[in-house]
């Protein structure tokens, strides 16, 4: 849990976890045939071309987590140039992220929390140095690229609400959905640090 990467990484192994076991349990897989649990888990990873594009961007937001991570080896003096490695990482994975609601017919609010993710993390990875920030005299200095990051996971949180006020929602939606929220509790964290890391 050292740094955002840390953060990031463990909402990411929370996320893909749970996924999958809901996933191989709706397969069949509680009655104990393992054919039918390794055919559940190859169809949640790569059974159609959203969910190939999904997995893709899991490992490559996994691939980002560990660059982070190593770029907050020192705390105090983050590793410049692998935090714009992580944040170029994000923002491919977060491009797969957005073909794959596309190709399940994702609703506006989902692709707008993506190309908000995407801006901010391409924003911040292609920025030569701290002159891109912004700041009136006497304020502290604002990252919009940063902050494109943070409100990208707005609409997401929103959309949870909406799902967990469903009173008639089945159980596997509702716990989908409470760890959905704790994963972009961790996410908004890691994001939030990095505010501070130039």
């Amino acid at each position: 849990m050292k740094g955002p990467g840390g953060y990031y990484n463990l909402g990411n192994i929370i996320a893909f976890s749970v996924a999958a076991l809901q996933a191989i349990v709706a397969g069949g897989a509680a009655s104990g045939a393992g054919g039918s649990m390794l055919m559940s888990l190859k169809e949640y990873l790569v059974g159609s071309p959203s969910a190939s594009a999904i997995t893709l961007a899991m490992l490559i937001f996994f691939m980002s987590g560990e660059a982070y991570y190593r770029a907050w080896r020192e705390p105090t003096h983050p590793s410049p140039n692998l935090l714009r490695l992580g944040d170029a990482l994000s923002a491919v994975a977060a491009l797969a992220l957005s073909a794959s609601l596309v190709l399940i017919g994702n609703t506006a609010l989902g692709l707008a929390s993506s190309a908000l993710l995407v801006g901010g993390k391409l924003g911040s990875a292609s920025r030569p140095d701290a002159s891109w920030f912004l700041g009136l005299k006497g304020m502290p200095k604002f990252d919009p690229f940063r902050a494109a990051v943070v409100l990208s996971r707005l609409p997401a949180l929103l959309a949870i609400a909406a799902a967990l006020a469903a009173a008639e929602a089945a159980p596997a939606i509702l716990v989908q959905q409470l760890t959905l929220l704790v994963c972009y509790a961790l996410w908004l964290r890691a994001d939030l640090m990095l505010f501070r890391a130039r």
